[in-house]
């Protein structure tokens, strides 16, 4: 009997530290598998941003990137730049959610695409990012008011994510709350500020969720990390078939799933009382826009709005996965360019700029995906067509001479 736990013993000790080899090895050869990001610095007016110079990873299962980048001084994916424009520099701020911020090299991004493409015409040009992961519109105006106009751009541009933008411009549609809001009241806009210390008692609740240090590295070698990859490839490709996806729900394994609620805003049916509420997203979303506006005309800057369009927006066969993975999407009542057109329909009175994205996306051609599919955000030939697209339309606005 002890001779056979002594053996069970050294066949698991053997197979111990050859895993525990390999997963060095693997660690001196592979990149690091994990993601992070650090806590956020919580404002009463804009909400959030990431502290100055710290390292962020983007690392994402299904394979498609991998990213490590440094935050500059003021927390944003950009180099650090002087507060004081320097003489014969004609600058442009850009302000938005996660798609501006940018998940990958700044070189990459469409804000620097931008700049390289301005080589040479009407000046010297130079593109500032403060773009912040989950922003609203309100939240860009105050990263704008409070932190981007203080560097002097002549031009600034509002990136607006048709996903979710409008949404996060309303309390009872948001997936992010806390976070600061403009609300109508008596006909006129009135800013609610952040309530920071419900958003530092959520963040303590969630520190105290976190795994143990002992199953949290377990959780991150690369062997778990090959292995929860796997799962959701898998998975991903097997949702992608609707006879794989009613067979799975017939068998009891996957539930059926409701409609993304920012989804709602492609239906046409939609129920009184939710309408409403759409209704007032749209109405303040288009209101901050002409405070927007008015108030960088005040300061002698140019706004530029562009509308960036949602994933499900360009590809047919992802809006075909849509209808038939969730049981309540009606494809009979779905519109796809909707809410790009709610938008300016509110703003049609206005001498607002907008660019519209959605054609041009829509117009690419199919082979070459402008996303990344699984992520949702573009990939780099996404950024490069956005950015072909706001230097065509600066020169149209003719900004460029």
């Amino acid at each position: 009997m002890k001779k056979t736990f002594a053996r069970i013993g050294l066949i698991a000790g053997s197979i111990l530290i050859t895993l525990t080899a390999l997963e060095i090895v693997l660690r001196l050869t592979l990149p690091d598998p994990t993601s992070f990001t650090p806590d956020k610095i919580y404002d009463l007016d804009y909400g959030w941003r990431l502290p100055g110079h710290a390292l962020t990873q983007t690392n994402d299962l299904h394979g498609e990137q991998h990213v490590r980048r440094w935050t500059n001084s003021l927390g944003f994916n950009d180099i650090d730049h002087d507060t004081t424009r320097p003489s014969g520099v004609r600058r442009i701020l850009f302000v938005g959610d996660s798609f501006t911020e940018g998940g990958f090299p700044l070189e990459s991004s469409f804000v620097k695409r931008v700049e390289s493409a301005l080589i040479g015409r009407g000046g010297k040009w130079e593109t500032l990012n403060m773009g912040m992961g989950g922003f609203g519109t309100a939240q860009e105006y105050k990263m704008w008011e409070k932190v981007g106009r203080q560097f002097e751009p002549e031009i600034v541009v509002v990136m607006v994510c048709m996903d979710n933008d409008v949404s996060d411009n309303h309390p009872a549609l948001s997936h992010i709350n806390p976070r600061p809001y403009f609300v109508k009241k008596n006909g006129s806009l009135e800013f609610l500020p952040m309530d920071v210390a419900s958003a530092e008692v959520s963040r303590s609740q969630n520190l105290s969720t976190r795994r143990p240090w002992y199953s949290d590295w377990l959780y991150h070698t690369y062997f778990w990390t090959l292995k929860r990859s796997a799962s959701v490839q898998m998975r991903a490709r097997m949702r992608e078939s609707p006879s794989i996806t009613r067979f799975m729900r017939s068998m009891g394994f996957w539930k059926a799933k409701e409609v993304n609620k920012d989804w709602e805003q492609f239906l046409t049916n939609l129920p009184a009382d939710e309408q409403k509420i759409w209704d007032e997203a749209f109405d303040v979303t288009a209101d901050i826009f002409r405070k927007f506006d008015v108030d960088t005309r005040r300061g002698g800057e140019k706004m530029l709005i562009v509308l960036i369009p949602s994933q499900v927006q360009v590809y047919d066969d992802l809006q075909q996965f849509v209808q038939n993975f969730y049981v309540n999407f009606q494809s009979a009542a779905t519109d796809f360019t909707r809410p790009n057109a709610l938008l300016k329909q509110r703003l049609a009175g206005d001498s607002i700029p907008i660019l519209d994205l959605l054609p041009a996306f829509r117009g690419h051609p199919g082979s070459d995906r402008l996303y990344f599919r699984h992520d949702g955000h573009w990939n780099p030939a996404g950024h490069s067509l956005a950015a072909q697209e706001i230097t065509a339309k600066f020169d149209r606005l003719g900004w460029t001479h």
